[in-house]
């Protein structure tokens, strides 16, 4: 005789329910014997064995051997005599035993994350094989309508090719701006079992871009100690910020000076202003200002060319008329050299002594700013 379509297999798993041996008898048997021998493990009780004592016929049959050790390997030998005394048997090796549900380690987003287009990625790993399994963001407040149910967007690991062991990630699409979710994951190994759900809650979606608001300084300004500081509002909290001058031209060309945001600096949304250090006299500056916020979307990279760097006082050296001198009404008009480009400035002379000077605003002053 023969035995065919014999369940479990060579190198099966199964578990309480799908221990159970199943085979076709290609013909009827006068006697026969299944059993379960363990090759790997410790089961005091191998072989588990039972007659064919009802189960003789030709046809389809099966028989639950009983409870076998979680973790042992077992060979199935299924054994039988015909009618006419010929002897048959077959053997499946290296069949597992395994009742425990699969794990998924660490699940992330992880619960209360604020999550975005790249943060709503799903992490995990897969204790063992599975047979079957999924996925999902099911929204839990605000307006979701999408999905199959509204609101639940699931993917398949088997479509997705995340049925191995080891570590996974797969990408959830269609969740909506401002919807609170729930992560579930869930699957049933090789075996059978059904895994006990990996639940994360309170998952945020924010697919919105941070921005830092009106940025000063501005392209090709003047700066000063004091001006050189920089002037912004966050849209909303970030994970990391950074300012960022970067030498173009002068003694400081070629370095970038950083300042990286920390603590109340992330998350006030009011206007605030920063000090980047180790700036240099007379160095042209390009600002670079980027960020990501807690949902992991970038913010637009803010971009400010050609800033000077300038803490060094201006001089007018040589100054005519001199210190002591007589002047007239030609003699009186000042000359000098500006070291540099100026903003404003002014000429003015204040009386002192000798005959009084009751002209001029306030008396005594005479002044005239520079223009042109």
């Amino acid at each position: 005789p023969t035995f065919g379509s014999v369940f479990p297999g060579d190198n099966g798993k199964v578990n309480a329910t799908t221990r159970v041996v199943g085979w076709t008898n290609s013909e009827n048997l006068s006697d026969g014997l299944i059993k379960y021998t363990v090759t790997s493990g410790t089961d005091t009780n191998s072989p588990h064995q039972s007659s064919m004592s009802g189960k003789l016929v030709s046809g389809t049959q099966n028989i639950d051997l009983g409870e076998l050790v979680e973790g042992c390997l077992y060979t199935l030998t299924i054994s039988g005599t015909d009618i006419a005394g010929n002897a048959g048997n077959v053997d499946k090796v290296n069949i597992s035993y395994d009742k425990t549900g699969p794990s998924f380690g660490v699940v992330t987003p992880a619960t209360g994350s604020r999550i975005g287009v790249s943060s709503r990625v799903v992490n995990w790993t897969n204790n063992e094989a599975l047979s079957d399994g999924f996925v999902r963001y099911v929204a839990t407040a605000g307006t979701d309508t999408g999905g199959s149910p509204a609101g639940t967007h699931s993917i398949s690991m088997v479509g997705m090719g995340k049925l191995g062991s080891g570590q996974q990630s797969l990408d959830v699409p269609g969740l909506v701006n401002g919807v609170t979710y729930k992560l579930e994951i869930n699957a049933t190994d090789i075996a059978g079992n059904l895994g006990t759900m990996a639940v994360n809650t309170g998952l945020v979606y924010d697919e919105i871009a941070p921005n830092f608001g009106s940025v000063i300084p501005n392209a090709g300004e003047y700066c000063n100690n004091n001006s050189i500081k920089i002037t912004f509002t966050l849209s909303e909290a970030l994970q990391s910020g950074q300012m960022i001058y970067t030498g173009v031209s002068g003694p400081d060309s070629g370095n970038a000076r950083t300042r990286t945001l920390v603590g109340s600096e992330l998350t006030t949304l009011t206007s605030q202003t920063v000090q980047v250090n180790g700036l240099v006299d007379g160095t042209i500056y390009d600002l670079t200002i980027n960020g990501t916020d807690v949902a992991l979307n970038p913010a637009s990279t803010i971009s400010r060319s050609n800033i000077r760097y300038d803490i060094t006082l201006p001089a007018f050296d040589p100054v005519t008329p001199l210190a002591d001198t007589y002047i007239n009404n030609v003699t009186r008009k000042a000359q000098w050299n500006n070291s540099e480009q100026l903003s404003s400035g002014n000429i003015k002379y204040v009386y002192v002594s000798g005959s009084i000077d009751t002209g001029g605003n306030p008396v005594g002053t005479h002044q005239v700013d520079l223009t042109g």
